[in-house]
């Protein structure tokens, strides 16, 4: 097994695993899986549900082979959880490492072998119990992983229902700056929201706990210091100062600037979509295809807006042209010319 871990080649995009291994004495070549990765949580869920499930020596289904069996993405999370840790390469290891306070005597310990009558009468003694107690833990794990697979569910769920926020937000503002355009005859430009609303801002602060010495700080004590600040929104959160807003709630610097980081990653969504004229299909696109998910990213085609297109050639079919990506791409270098955080941000490159 520790072998069978080192050697294995285990990539993670979101949240599924990719991996291969050899297919060992089986033949030459490699073994391919693709698993959903679960989180820390949930593998503490599983694992605790299987473990109570048995007794003793009988907890035989967090086995290493039989754990692979039963659940192949408990399994491979496991190892996914501990892969760079140069110490911990069984699947024993991540067991005890991820909950030690059980005990994992029982997977070290060789199985005793009986004599005929010794194995009669253990056999007799667990003939009504083996099925009850092997078909609780298999629905154990039934149960948490159905648990997992709704919680996945609800994640793409929220994520869509987000960008559809972002979507309709972006539209509005688009279509008010390009009537403000159309009658003043300025350049385009990306208008901050001044629209309150404390849902997004407490979404923001919730992200920390908050404290002022050694009482607790009311929340609606740190909107109204924002409102003070005329913030009512995470985009003008995105861009206040941290000094200013520091001074203003009486929080420490570290809590303010985690409310800022998830208030600018929560706004670059919304001000990529303005961008692209509210267009969330070609952003999509940009993303997927071109790897170019932020204004950064975005800025960085001005000068070959054609090589944009040509590495995500679904704008074509959507009937998005070079103009059109190249009018988004000096957009974008506006933007980082005005806000110096959307340089922060950029797509990972896998």
């Amino acid at each position: 097994q520790q072998q069978q871990q080192q050697n294995d080649e285990t990539t993670t995009s979101s949240s599924l695993l990719f991996i291969q291994y050899s297919k060992g004495l089986e033949g030459r070549g490699m073994w391919e899986e693709t698993v959903d990765c679960i989180s820390r949580e949930a593998l503490e869920a599983v694992i605790a549900a299987i473990y109570h499930s048995y007794s003793g020596e009988e907890r035989e289904m967090l086995l290493p082979t039989t754990l692979a069996q039963v659940s192949p993405r408990v399994f491979w999370s496991l190892v996914w959880l501990y892969h760079d840790d140069p110490d911990i390469v069984t699947i024993e290891q991540c067991l005890s490492t991820l909950m030690p306070h059980l005990d994992w005597s029982f997977l070290h310990k060789r199985k005793r072998v009986l004599s005929e009558k010794a194995m009669e009468n253990k056999r007799q003694q667990q003939q009504h119990n083996d099925d009850d107690n092997e078909e609780a833990a298999q629905e154990a794990v039934r149960a948490v992983e159905s648990a997992m697979e709704q919680q996945l569910e609800n994640y793409h769920a929220n994520q869509e229902e987000r960008r559809e926020r972002a979507a309709r937000a972006a539209l509005s503002r688009h279509e008010a700056n390009e009537t403000t355009t159309t009658i003043q005859k300025q350049e385009w430009q990306l208008v901050t929201p001044t629209e309150r609303d404390d849902e997004e801002l407490q979404e923001c602060i919730a992200t920390t706990t908050t404290t002022n010495g050694n009482h607790h700080q009311d929340v609606s004590t740190i909107l109204a210091a924002l409102h003070s600040l005329d913030i009512y929104n995470w985009r003008q959160l995105a861009n206040a100062r941290a000094e200013t807003i520091r001074q203003a709630t009486n929080v420490s610097q570290d809590v303010v600037e985690r409310w800022m980081d998830y208030a600018q990653v929560q706004s670059l969504e919304e001000m990529i979509v303005e961008i692209c004229n509210g267009n969330v299909n070609a952003v999509q696109v940009l993303r997927d295809e071109a790897r170019t998910g932020t204004i950064q990213d975005l800025s960085l085609w001005k000068n070959m807006p054609d090589l944009l297109c040509s590495s995500a050639p679904s704008l074509a079919l959507m009937g998005v042209g070079v103009e059109e990506v190249r009018t988004w791409c000096r957009r974008a270098q506006n933007v980082m010319e005005k806000w110096e955080w959307v340089q922060w941000y950029a797509t990972p490159v896998e």
